[in-house]
């Protein structure tokens, strides 16, 4: 259950809505209801491969994206990707695309 302020992502995780930081693409599917235009898809599409494209500390390993729920959309319109949770709920490490 979740309140008029609040989503339950697929993962189980709850997100402030209100929190002005980024909205996974997950959130903003159901919060519009509908999918995604061509036009904006490809835009995620080329963010997500830019920001795979940048020099990270882990390079060398594998950031999976399972779901709508991985994908990060920035108030600004920057698009990054979340890490992998594990069972538990931590974190896990992340896994990058090398460069």
């Amino acid at each position: 259950k979740t309140s008029a302020g609040s989503c339950a992502t697929d993962r189980g995780e709850q997100r402030d809505l209100a929190d002005p930081r980024e909205l996974s693409l997950e959130e903003v599917l159901k919060s519009y209801e509908q999918p995604i235009n061509e036009e904006q898809a490809w835009a995620v599409c080329y963010q997500c491969c830019s920001w795979l494209r940048l020099p990270r500390p882990l390079a060398g390993r594998l950031h999976r994206v399972k779901d709508p729920s991985y994908i990060l959309l920035h108030r600004d319109g920057a698009v990054s990707l979340q890490p992998e949770l594990r069972h538990n709920g931590r974190p896990a490490a992340r896994h990058l695309f090398p460069p």
